[in-house]
């Protein structure tokens, strides 16, 4: 992500990543460790830099 944002930097690109997000499919909405020490490597190069974790929404629909 810093490398996206020093390259586009670079080359005069005026969108900033402000953030991530992710799923956990079947374990909830959580930040994992691992999620957590990413977030913490983005946030040195921009502070605030925003981390969201999604919950799948699953449902059947029949119809006649």
């Amino acid at each position: 992500m810093s490398s996206y944002t020093i390259s586009a930097k670079e080359v005069n690109r005026p969108e900033n990543v402000i953030g991530w997000y992710h799923s956990h499919p079947g374990y909830g909405c959580w930040l994992s460790g691992i999620d957590v020490d990413t977030q913490m490597q983005n946030q040195q190069y921009q502070d605030p830099f925003v981390a969201i974790v999604v919950r799948e929404f699953r449902f059947s629909c029949f119809f006649d």
